[in-house]
């Protein structure tokens, strides 16, 4: 799966690198339930969690990594993510 190809722009593949290493930092990411045990516990509005959700999503399933998708409420307010 190359998410270039799929038409992601380098913005939001740069987003989710960033993101990705973020999360790396704190569960590894092999691990799909440690990740999103990470997220769960994230002070962070839901939406902001979803996001992040998304992003692994694309790491396991290009690294064959078995995962359940939560769903996160995603809030389209103009505040921040926190």
């Amino acid at each position: 799966m190359k998410l270039r190809e799929r038409g992601f722009s380098e913005a939001y593949l740069a987003t989710m690198m960033r993101a990705l290493l973020e999360v790396s930092d704190h569960a590894d990411l092999q691990n799909a339930d440690d990740v999103l045990m990470y997220i769960a516990r994230k002070k962070v509005k839901d939406s902001f969690k979803a996001n992040l959700v998304g992003f692994y999503r694309h790491y396991a399933v290009f690294y064959g990594i078995r995962f359940s998708k939560v769903r996160y409420r995603r809030d389209h307010s103009s505040e921040g993510s926190l």
